[in-house]
């Protein structure tokens, strides 16, 4: 599933909620629209999750290919990282658990030599990452960590998120970085 919701708290949540049950693929929302479109060419995306004040090119996707789109609500009266999904959805889909060797979620690469690549990680590789990045940090409950980097980067999830939550500590994500 392709996530593409603007950064904070709730991207966070969407990314960890999809990855528990499918492979997401995080973008940014101001990836140019040939990076989108070149993404849905070289990888199988059934769906997409994305802000539905900013459906973005999501709409012409669906009419011309089979994709399930999952338009969801972000509002600021809600708790920080509280989404729900926008009405008129009416497809249910059947979720099981992953499994630690599944693939949890598929990053591009840089791209520096050429076209960018996709890599998949397992629930394993994200979970000991995380591990190794807590320990090493000496986290605990108390503390919490500022992520400033998008949720479209698994860094920002593998070092700055994840480590802290699972020591029971707690993250702030940031809507943006500018510099």
């Amino acid at each position: 599933m392709l996530l593409c919701l603007p950064n904070g708290p709730e991207a966070l949540t969407a990314f960890l909620s999809v990855a528990a049950v499918s492979t997401v693929l995080p973008v940014a929302p101001e990836e140019p629209e040939a990076v989108i479109q070149d993404l849905f060419e070289r990888l199988p995306i059934s769906a997409v999750l994305y802000d539905a004040q900013r459906p973005g090119v999501f709409a012409n996707y669906q009419k011309n290919n089979d994709l399930q789109r999952l338009p969801v609500d972000i509002s600021e009266q809600k708790s920080a990282g509280i989404w729900s999904f926008a009405s008129g959805i009416t497809k249910t889909f059947r979720a099981e658990s992953t499994t630690t060797s599944d693939a949890a979620v598929l990053i591009r690469t840089a791209g520096s030599v050429s076209k960018s690549k996709v890599v998949a990680w397992s629930q394993n590789s994200i979970l000991r990452s995380s591990e190794t990045a807590a320990d090493w940090m000496k986290l605990n409950a108390s503390d919490r960590s500022l992520c400033l980097m998008p949720i479209s980067h698994l860094h920002s999830v593998v070092r700055s998120c994840l480590p802290g939550l699972m020591k029971g500590g707690s993250v702030v994500c940031a809507p943006g970085f500018d510099r």
